[in-house]
């Protein structure tokens, strides 16, 4: 139910007919009624006045106007109620009660006002503050301005947001300012009667967008959001978005933040928009199935900016519990520019775009022991090919990296996805240790035959060891490099890999 809070400065309406109701005919008594008589500050509620005789006939004003255009009006306490020809307007929380009165006839309404409506755009300074609680939000507010612009929530907030609701922070420097404490947490939830923390509705409101370094939340928890609409072009259904809007690689800490009963995903970075490296503690939960069924996606993250999520993170109960790495709009390469480890946060991590490792910082990806990449038909990974670059997936024999294709175990087959290939920049160190990769060996243009690892430089003896290659469509490694007197052979005992099922051979080149 909309909520306002209303305040009254008491305005006299003067009567535009002096005749007033119609001539001859006595008023025994007016009804004052109001389109919505609970409202939050700065609500507007429609007022109207009806005057009847005596035997219960509605009077009309001889000149045909409306009843209320004849009425004054008062209100109790003054300043908590403003009235504005037929509007009432919430000043104030409380029980406002204004009154009409027409031909010495009078009629009162007891309004309730409660919380604060905030339904402009922010281009200044802002605080929301806990004694104003609820906060209601019922479409979208943009924040930012020429200036730099802050909103402040106060520890305990607590804000309501309508259907389709959110906050974009898409100015320059706009920022949000969200500090809870454990005891007094921030809630930013659905304002709807129907939500309850046993019967959520997924994606009711649309989520928060951040573009800058500067915002902070510390025991934050967002719920019910991530619909299916655009906080801002091309940053799409998820209760919180980090956008890059100004080429500035926002960097927002999230600590303490749970983000859960949402509808199509929980967090959303993009274009060169991560973490901060103070965040820590992120909970994901129960995310979907959205009101049309899928969704319940965590994360979706641009490659680059996946070493940016907290070790701390927690994802769990959400109906698609992978970590999505790639572009939004599903189309390109992903980039790892920078050197950065992904962390086992328990689930995989799902590759829909093939992922480059090189650029002119010369990145080396890390995989942690346990990490699971899953890659998407024609994807693979390749690194150290154009520019130099290195991987490290260094796992243990309890807790291997695994290379594989999304499919079930039952259904995975070979040549699913393409492979791994390590290319003529890969740089020193860079390792497949303990590691298993599966089902891959699919169409690599790069090379007239295929492998589900390929390696371009011969003498790297230590960068596959203790690992298994399997099921690959093609070959199982594939040396593509000019033949040499010593030829580096993955498959001698001394490195420990282990091979089977692989179609076309082993090992395959010189």
């Amino acid at each position: 139910m909309k909520r306002l809070l209303l305040a009254v400065i008491p305005l006299l309406l003067a009567c535009s007919d002096s005749t007033g109701p119609a001539a001859g005919v006595s008023v025994a008594r007016i009804v004052l009624t109001a389109t919505d008589s609970t409202l939050a500050v700065t609500d507007t509620s429609l007022l109207d006045v009806v005057a009847y005789d005596a035997a219960g006939n509605v009077v009309v004003p001889s000149d045909g106007s409306a009843t209320i255009d004849h009425a004054t009006f008062t209100v109790q306490p003054p300043a908590s109620l403003q009235i504005s020809g037929v509007r009432a307007i919430a000043r104030a929380a409380g029980s406002p009660q204004p009154t009409a009165s027409v031909e010495g006839k009078s009629s009162t309404l007891i309004f309730t006002v409660d919380g604060v409506a905030h339904g402009v755009n922010i281009t200044a300074d802002e605080t929301w503050h806990t004694a104003d609680n609820p906060h209601f939000v019922r479409h979208g507010i943009h924040i930012g301005g020429t200036a730099p612009v802050t909103l402040t929530l106060e520890a305990g907030v607590q804000v309501r947001f309508g259907v389709g609701a959110g906050l974009a922070f898409d100015g320059a420097a706009a920022t949000l300012n969200a500090i809870g404490t454990s005891t007094a947490p921030i809630a930013l939830t659905a304002d709807s009667a129907a939500v309850s923390q046993a019967n959520p509705i997924k994606g009711f409101w649309s989520g928060v967008l951040l573009s800058s370094s500067q915002s902070q939340l510390q025991y934050v928890v967002l719920s019910d959001c991530a619909r299916d609409t655009y906080l801002v072009n091309n940053y799409f259904g998820a209760c919180l978005v980090l956008a890059d809007l100004f080429n500035q690689d926002p960097r927002p800490v999230l600590q303490n933040v749970t983000i859960k009963d949402f509808g199509i995903t929980g967090l959303l970075a993009q274009d060169g928009a991560g973490l901060g490296a103070a965040s820590g503690n992120l909970m994901i939960t129960g995310g979907g199935p959205f009101y049309f069924g899928g969704g319940g996606l965590p994360i979706f993250i641009n490659a680059n900016e996946v070493g940016t999520i907290p070790a701390t993170t927690t994802l769990s109960g959400n109906l698609d519990n992978r970590i999505r790495v790639g572009t939004q709009v599903g189309l390109g390469d992903s980039v790892v520019r920078n050197t950065q480890t992904w962390p086992n946060l328990g689930v995989p991590y799902f590759i829909p775009n093939s992922v480059i490792v090189g650029g002119p910082n010369v990145p080396v990806l890390t995989l942690s022991s346990g990490v699971q990449l899953q890659f998407d038909r024609f994807t693979g990974m390749s690194v150290g090919t154009a520019a130099p670059g290195g991987l490290v997936a260094a796992g243990t024999a309890s807790a291997p990296v695994l290379f594989t294709s999304p499919d079930p175990d039952a259904l995975k087959y070979a040549d699913s996805w393409n492979g791994v290939v390590f290319g003529p920049a890969v740089v020193a160190g860079s390792k497949l240790d303990y590691a298993v990769v599966e089902v891959g060996g699919g169409f690599n243009a790069t090379f007239p035959w295929n492998g589900e690892v390929v390696v371009q430089v011969n003498g790297l003896d230590s960068l596959i060891t203790n690992s298994t290659i399997r099921r690959s469509g093609y070959c199982g490694i594939l040396r593509a490099w000019t033949p040499a007197a010593t030829n580096t052979d993955y498959t001698g005992a001394s490195l420990l890999n282990s091979f089977a099922q692989n179609a076309t051979g082993d090992q395959c080149g010189p």
